[in-house]
Order: structure tokens, then C-alpha cells, then sequence
């Protein structure tokens, strides 16, 4: 009797932790990071006398992943993780799907870095990062792309549009994402707290939370198109990152804003493509049964 009251208790819990999952992982996410997060950034402005390594701040960006995973596991354990594995090892698609992945925010970066030299600007000089390409490529993919993108469009964004619209699902994720980057923005020398410098704190949120929304929608339409493979949006993460930092266009004491707003214009007007062509479902699917 008492054994099957104990597990009738976990199956009430796993349903409850199943029906509240995407509300859960937002705040696991949310906590996971901020736990390694803030006590650095404690440390940077030196609140605590305590020099803690910047490897906290690496293991922080992982914590969307590392939610996804608790939360699956908490839920209904091998059937929710096996689900995450899937979109993993999803490698099959259209091999332009893995151009499209690897390759256009290169190019909307090199475009917008053109037009900044056609209208005046410097380009910047790559020679001297070339060596260096390939590892900080795969690092930044594994660390950005695969570190973020197993939760934020592997568990969170399907779940989400089992209830709603695929655009729908990408203004509700990219709200908490950009809560998420906000710690970001107090680590000194780094893309956002440079963005505050130049424009201040609240235009500096909303000009990062357009650019996570336009990228939100190229992230889900590749893994809405590919039939839930994640790999797409870890590529497409990891090249933003490490694209924006061979061309230097991150580099806004070097560069300064214009050429990431050129980009920020460039990836709107994509993505606004991408939703008009698509529909609100965010699907290649779509257009072709269009």
C-alpha cells in the first residue's frame, strides 16, 4: 500500500513537472546560469574579495542546455531526453540546409562590413586572425551553438509550438533569452556592455532583443524546415559568433556601431522575408505546399 502510494506520488509529480515544462526550464535556465553568473560578475567589480576564475562565466553559458536536460529528465525521463538525442543526431538533411546554417550570417556580416567600407569605413584587417579561425569556430560553435541551442530551440521552441504558432514561439523564447543575456551587459569590455556604452542601458536591450528575435526566426525556421534537427541552429549560432568576431564587427570600440547596425537591418529584412515567404508557421513546408 505504502509503495503504491509513493508511486503514485511520482507519477503526480512527473505530470505536473510534464504539463509546466517550458515554464520550468525557462526557470532553470534562467537560475543555472545566473548561479555561476552573477558571483562573477561579484568578482569583476570586486563586491567579494574573492578573484573567482572567468571559467564560471563559460559554464553560465551553458545553462539553458543543462535546464533542458533537468527538466527532461525530471519530466519523463528517457522519453524527453531521447527527444533531445534526436534532434542532436538529426544529421541527414538537405546538404543546402548546412550552407544555409554555416554560411548566412557570414554573409550578412560580410555584407554589412561592405557597405560600411563602400560608405567610408575601414574594413578590417583578417591576416592576423586566420590561424586562429578553425579552433575559435569549433569552440564558439560547441560553446554558444551547442552549449545554448539543445535547450532554446531543442526542448523549449517545440514544445511551445505544440500550443502555439512557430512566430509565436519565437517572441515568447527570445523575451526570456534576452533576460537571460542580461548579465552580459555588466561584463566589461563585452559586446553588450560596449552597445551600452555607445547608445545606453535601455535602447541597448531593445537593439539585442530585436537581434535575437531576427535570429530566433532563422534558427527556427532551419530546425522547423529540417524536421527538428537542432544541428541547424547550433551552426547557425556558432557561425553569428565566431563570423562576428574574424570580421571584427563585434569589435565596437575598433569599428564602431555602424556596421552592426547595418547587420541588424540586413538580418530584420531577412527575417521578415523569411516569415512573409514561410507564413507563421516558420516552415519550408509551407512554401512548397503553397
Amino acid at each position: 500500500m505504502v509503495q503504491n502510494r509513493q508511486n503514485s506520488l511520482r507519477e503526480s509529480d512527473a505530470s505536473i513537472i510534464k504539463r509546466n515544462q517550458v515554464v520550468l526550464f525557462f526557470i532553470f535556465a534562467l537560475v543555472v546560469s545566473s548561479v555561476f553568473a552573477i558571483p562573477l560578475l561579484l568578482s569583476i567589480y570586486k563586491v567579494i574579495p574573492v578573484e573567482l576564475p572567468g571559467v564560471l562565466g563559460l559554464i553560465a553559458s551553458l545553462g539553458s542546455s543543462i535546464a533542458a536536460v533537468i527538466v527532461a529528465s525530471l519530466s519523463d525521463g528517457k522519453t524527453e531526453l531521447r527527444k533531445l538525442w534526436g534532434g542532436l543526431k538529426k544529421w541527414r538533411v538537405h546538404p543546402l540546409w548546412y550552407l544555409f546554417a554555416i554560411f548566412s550570417n557570414t554573409a550578412m556580416i560580410l555584407l554589412a562590413m561592405g557597405l560600411f567600407a563602400l560608405f567610408g569605413g575601414s574594413f578590417p584587417s583578417i591576416s592576423e586572425k586566420l590561424p586562429q579561425l578553425l579552433p575559435i569556430a569549433v569552440f564558439l560553435t560547441i560553446q554558444a551553438g551547442l552549449g545554448e541551442e539543445i535547450g532554446w530551440r531543442g526542448f523549449a521552441t517545440p514544445k511551445l509550438q505544440e500550443r502555439f504558432s512557430g512566430l509565436a514561439a519565437i517572441f515568447i523564447v527570445s523575451g526570456v533569452w534576452l533576460v537571460w543575456h542580461i548579465p552580459l551587459f555588466f561584463v566589461p569590455g563585452g559586446l553588450q556592455a560596449n552597445i551600452w556604452n555607445k547608445i545606453g542601458f535601455l535602447p541597448a536591450v531593445a537593439f539585442y532583443g530585436v537581434n535575437l528575435i531576427a535570429q530566433s526566426i532563422l534558427y527556427t525556421w532551419s530546425y522547423n524546415s529540417t524536421g527538428g534537427s537542432v544541428l541547424m541552429p547550433i551552426f547557425l549560432h556558432g557561425s553569428l559568433n565566431w563570423s562576428a568576431w574574424f570580421l571584427s564587427m563585434n569589435d565596437i570600440p575598433l569599428m564602431g556601431m555602424i556596421p552592426i547596425v547595418l547587420f541588424l537591418i540586413i538580418e530584420v529584412v531577412v527575417a521578415i522575408i523569411i516569415v512573409i515567404v514561410s507564413g507563421k508557421d516558420l516552415s519550408w513546408d509551407h512554401v512548397k505546399s503553397g
